[in-house]
């Protein structure tokens, strides 16, 4: 038996004690962290839910008037009631779920400031930076291109930011889903899908489609994302032909929130359909 060493003993010990209290430490970050995250999404989720019911209680006492885009509007947040109640039912998945809070809070908060001529101070808001680029050089680098262009257009001084900005931002919508999925594709899938009277696969049909090949089944989430995206295209519509208010004499904060209900939309689109 060997000789007790009395010095490699406190200096193993030593090392043990340093190893023990840096697990300790990760430990602690990790929790803390962890509580961070959790306090963050719960923060999110209760702003989510106090905007939708606050800018659809706005819509409701201002505006009577049945535009096509208000009509819209409605549709979406009816749509997300019905998915709200998949998620009670433990149905959904939280992040889709939360996405989808997101993107009807954005769409009443817009349907106030396009039809009511309202402010909304966006303060977290950078409207000349992109959130979405990494996502659209995955598909294309002329998509990013495209919506760098449409950022570029998003100047108050613009006398044609309204047609400028919808106009590239149509044609990013063409390219993702006209164009990104293919008609022969969901037709080979689905030869009854329900068509246009062109007797190609109707939007909803490719959504429902590419969200299938995602792993999203559920026909009340492919309802919400198809009314999402129309609500998308009236906006474009709306704006373009300068219905409300002073065609493209928009201020700053109305900018940053046409940025946002587009950027925030087009996120979507790459996360969960394309």
């Amino acid at each position: 038996m060997g000789k007790f060493n009395m010095s490699q003993f406190k200096s193993k010990m030593n090392k043990i004690q340093r190893e023990s209290r840096r697990a300790q430490q990760q430990l602690k970050n990790s929790v803390n962290n962890y509580n961070r995250a959790v306090r963050q999404y719960n923060s999110n989720v209760r702003n989510y839910r106090n905007k939708i019911q606050r800018e659809l209680n706005r819509l409701n006492s201002s505006y009577s008037i049945e535009s096509h885009y208000y009509i819209s509007t409605k549709l979406v947040h009816e749509t997300y009631t019905k998915v709200s109640d998949l998620y009670k039912n433990g149905n959904i998945e939280e992040n889709l779920f939360n996405a989808i809070e997101n993107e009807n809070a954005n769409n009443l908060e817009l349907s106030n400031v396009v039809l009511n001529n309202e402010e909304v101070e966006n303060y977290d808001v950078e409207i000349d930076k992109s959130n979405i680029s990494s996502k659209l050089i995955n598909i294309s680098a002329d998509l990013d291109e495209r919506w760098k262009g449409a950022l570029f257009s998003l100047n108050p001084n613009n006398p044609e930011v309204a047609r400028h900005f919808c106009t590239s931002i149509r044609e990013i919508l063409k390219v993702l889903i006209d164009d990104g999925i293919k008609d022969n594709d969901v037709v080979s899938e689905n030869p009854q899908c329900e068509k246009t009277n062109y007797g190609t696969p109707t939007r909803k049909e490719k959504i429902k489609y590419a969200m299938h090949k995602k792993g999203i089944d559920n026909s009340l989430i492919v309802e919400f994302t198809n009314e999402n995206i129309e609500n998308t295209v009236s906006l474009i519509n709306e704006l373009s032909n300068g219905t409300h208010g002073h065609a493209s004499k928009y201020s700053l904060n109305q900018l940053k929130s046409f940025k946002k209900r587009f950027e925030d939309s087009i996120n979507f689109i790459c996360e969960y359909v394309i």
